[in-house]
């Protein structure tokens, strides 16, 4: 595996990320609008300009605006964004596994959304969610 050393500035209305490690003929310079654009997109590139596989690629970023270094800023941001994303999945599918259950139990759509924290309105739309997929599969 190969890591890159990748330093992102904003110029004007892109994103511009500084491939370095790339061999020595290739030029790494690449712009995108958007940050997420240049998370998905940049180790393909890499991987098309180096001649190897993405999943060989990793990336040591580094972030400059206005040459201030905000890389710890923009890194620990995007950490917080995927612990809330990984609890928001586990809470709902622990919901979901709840409703199963209590509707089983047979507690009213009011009762099970005041046991798991949903309105009544939520629950029959999460339990007719579950109806529906069931059928379809």
């Amino acid at each position: 595996m190969t890591t890159y050393a990748v330093k992102v500035v904003r110029d004007e209305d892109l994103w511009v990320a500084d491939i370095e490690g790339l061999p020595p003929s290739v030029i790494g310079a690449a712009d995108y609008p958007t940050l997420a654009e240049l998370h998905t997109d940049l180790p393909e590139l890499i991987a098309d300009l180096a001649g190897s596989d993405p999943s060989d690629v990793t990336i040591s970023w580094h972030y400059e605006i206005a040459g201030k270094d905000v890389t710890a800023q923009i890194l620990g941001a995007a950490l917080a964004r995927e612990r809330l994303e990984r609890a928001q999945r586990e809470r709902e599918e622990a919901v979901r596994v709840a409703l199963d259950v209590l509707r089983g139990a047979g507690l009213s759509q009011r009762l099970i959304g005041e046991a798991v924290g949903l309105t009544k309105q939520r629950v029959s739309q999460m339990l007719a969610d579950q109806e529906a997929f069931t059928l379809r599969a």
